[in-house]
C-alpha cells in the first residue's frame, strides 16, 4: 500500500512495544523474545494493514465504477491500488509540469520500497539464532558475531547490519516516495475533496489512513479544483463588499444613508451545486448551523 502501508502499520506496534521490557537472563531467552516482539509486530501491523486494505479497496471501487473505469476491484490488490489511484486522479501538476501517467510512478516507486523493507526485516530474522551472537568482553550486551556469520557464509549480513546500510538507503528514498505519493494523492484529493486536499493527502501519504480516507470520499462527485477556487474567491469577495459597505440604504448622500455601490453582477451557476458548501443560486451559503454536507468524508464515522 502506501507509503506507510504495511510498513507505516508495523511501526505503530514497534512504538508501543519500545516501552515494554522483555526479559532475558540468557541468550535462548533473548532470542526467544525478539521472536515473540516480530510475532506482535507483524500479527498486529498485518491485521491493521489488511483492515484498511479492505476499506480503500471498497472506496476505490466505487469511485472506478462511477467514472466508468473497468476492473475496480483491483482497488483490493496491493500496488494495483495505487495505480488505480492515479487513474480515478487524472493529471497530476508537479512544478508547472502535467505528469500523466504518476499512478504507474508511484506504483513503482512503493514496489521498490517495500521489497527494501521486507528484505531489511528478512535479514533480521535470519540471524535470530543463538549461534550467531555473543558477549563481547566487559559488556553485557549480547552483539552478532562476524566471526560466527562469516563461518556460516554469512558476513556480509553483519557487515550491512553493523554500518547501517540498508537504512541509509531506505531512508534516502523513503524521501523519494513520500514525495510521490503527496505528488498522487494532493492530484486525487483535488478532484474528490477540493475543500481540504491536503489534510486527506497527509492521511494517505505521511500517516497510514489511506484505506480509510478514500473510503470516506467514495460517495463524493469530482470536480474541477480550479474552477472550485475560482468560484470560493468569488464568494469570500462579494461578501467583504457586503460587509465593508454595507447594505444599500437610498442612494447617494441620503442623511443618514451610506454609499453603496450597485451591485455586482450575478455570478455564474454554482457548477458543483451543493456539493462543497455552495448553494444553487452561487450565493454564500447563509450563516448559522447549516445542516451537514451529505458528502462529508468522515460521515460515516
Amino acid at each position: 500500500m502506501e507509503l506507510f502501508g504495511v510498513i507505516g502499520w508495523i511501526s505503530i506496534p514497534q512504538l508501543v512495544l519500545q516501552y515494554v521490557n522483555f526479559r532475558a537472563d540468557t541468550l535462548v531467552e533473548l532470542i526467544a523474545n525478539q521472536r515473540l516482539y516480530w510475532w506482535i509486530v507483524l500479527g498486529v501491523g498485518g491485521g491493521l494493514y489488511l483492515l484498511g486494505l479492505i476499506f480503500g479497496g471498497f472506496g476505490l471501487m466505487k469511485l472506478a465504477k462511477r467514472a466508468g473505469i473497468k476492473h475496480g476491484w483491483i482497488g483490493f490488490l496491493p500496488f494495483a491500488n495505487t495505480y488505480l489511484t492515479g487513474k480515478l486522479a487524472g493529471e497530476a501538476n508537479l512544478f508547472g509540469s502535467r505528469i500523466k501517467n504518476i499512478g504507474l510512478i508511484t506504483m513503482i516507486c512503493e514496489i521498490v520500497f517495500v521489497a527494501l523493507n521486507l528484505f531489511s526485516m528478512a535479514l533480521q530474522l535470519a540471524v535470530l539464532k543463538p549461534g550467531y551472537w555473543e558477549l563481547p568482553p566487559d559488556s553485557n550486551d549480547y552483539e552478532l558475531s562476524p566471526s560466527m556469520l562469516g563461518a556460516a557464509g554469512m558476513g556480509w549480513i553483519y557487515t550491512v547490519m553493523h554500518y547501517g546500510i540498508l537504512g541509509i538507503i531506505n531512508y534516502v528514498f523513503s524521501l523519494v516516495v513520500l514525495f510521490v505519493f503527496c505528488t498522487l494523492f494532493f492530484a486525487f484529493y483535488r478532484k474528490y475533496y477540493a475543500r481540504s486536499p491536503f489534510l486527506l493527502t497527509f492521511l494517505s501519504a505521511v500517516l497510514p489512513g489511506r484505506g480509510f480516507a478514500i473510503f470516506a470520499v467514495r460517495n463524493n462527485t469530482p470536480v474541477d479544483y480550479t474552477a472550485y477556487m475560482r468560484r470560493r474567491m468569488q464568494q469570500q469577495y462579494a461578501q467583504q463588499q457586503q460587509q465593508q459597505y454595507g447594505p444599500y440604504d437610498g442612494g447617494y448622500g441620503s442623511q443618514g444613508g451610506s454609499y453603496t455601490p450597485p451591485p455586482p453582477s450575478a455570478p455564474p451557476e454554482e457548477p458543483f451545486g451543493n456539493e462543497f458548501g455552495g448553494t444553487p443560486s452561487g450565493n454564500a451559503p447563509p450563516s448559522g448551523n447549516a445542516p451537514p454536507s451529505d458528502d462529508d468524508p468522515f460521515s460515516d464515522f
